[in-house]
């Protein structure tokens, strides 16, 4: 399972898509034998030539995609 969490500029009124900077993915594994939740955590910088809200979520989501498919096929240490 993934999530997406939008950082957005200081002091903004959180203008979705104007004021996000970033994204935070996170990828939630399996509980370890202490019972934490192992979680991969990716920050996707905001392409500065995108300004369509749409097209801002699915570049987003294909980031968390392409991320999710390489902490499965275990490219990403922990």
């Amino acid at each position: 399972m993934a999530a997406i969490t939008y950082n957005y500029k200081k002091g903004s009124n959180r203008a979705f898509p104007d004021d996000v900077i970033s994204a935070r993915i996170r990828v939630y594994k399996d509980k370890d034998a202490s019972g934490k939740e192992k979680v991969w955590t990716h920050t996707v910088k905001r392409p500065p030539e995108i300004t369509a809200r749409t097209k801002l979520v699915n570049y987003f989501n294909d980031e968390k995609k392409k991320f999710e498919e390489e902490c499965k096929d275990g490219l990403v240490p922990i």
